[in-house]
C-alpha cells in the first residue's frame, strides 16, 4: 500500500496526477483520464492533504486545499473534459447513471456542480 511520509510527497502526488489526467487532450496513457483506480486515489489524496494540514493547525490552507475540489469552469481542463465527453464512443449506450459515474471519474479529484454536471451530461444530446 501506498505510505506517503509528508505533506510535500501528497501535495507532489496531486500534481502529477493533474497533470497526466489534464495536461493534454491526448495524453500518452489514453487510460489514465478514464482510470477508476486514478481517480480514486486522487479524491483520497485530496482529503489526506487537507487532514495533514488541519491537523497542523492550517486552517486557511486546509479551507483552500477543500475549495480546490471544486471543478472550475475557467480552468483548460474543463475544456478536456468536455472534449472527452464527446469523443467518447461508448457515452451514447451509457444509463444516466453510467454517465454520471465515467464524469466523476473523468473529473476527479475535482467535483463538478450540479449545474456543471448537467452541462456535461448534455454534451452528447446536443447533436
Amino acid at each position: 500500500m501506498l505510505n506517503l511520509e509528508s505533506l510535500g510527497e501528497a501535495i507532489a502526488l496531486h500534481r502529477a496526477i493533474v497533470q497526466a489526467k489534464f495536461s493534454e487532450l491526448e495524453p500518452f496513457d489514453s487510460a489514465i483520464p478514464f482510470s477508476e483506480p486514478l481517480s480514486n486515489l486522487a479524491k483520497r489524496n485530496i482529503d489526506s492533504i487537507i487532514l495533514q494540514l488541519a491537523e497542523q493547525g492550517e486552517d486557511f490552507d486546509a479551507k483552500l486545499w477543500s475549495e480546490t475540489r471544486n471543478l472550475k469552469t475557467d480552468w483548460d481542463g474543463y475544456e478536456y473534459i468536455k472534449q472527452r465527453i464527446g469523443a467518447a464512443s461508448v457515452w451514447s449506450s451509457y444509463s444516466d447513471g453510467d454517465k454520471v459515474r465515467f464524469i466523476e471519474i473523468l473529473c476527479s479529484p475535482f467535483s463538478p456542480s450540479q449545474e456543471q454536471l448537467n452541462e456535461l451530461l448534455s454534451i452528447k444530446n446536443e447533436t
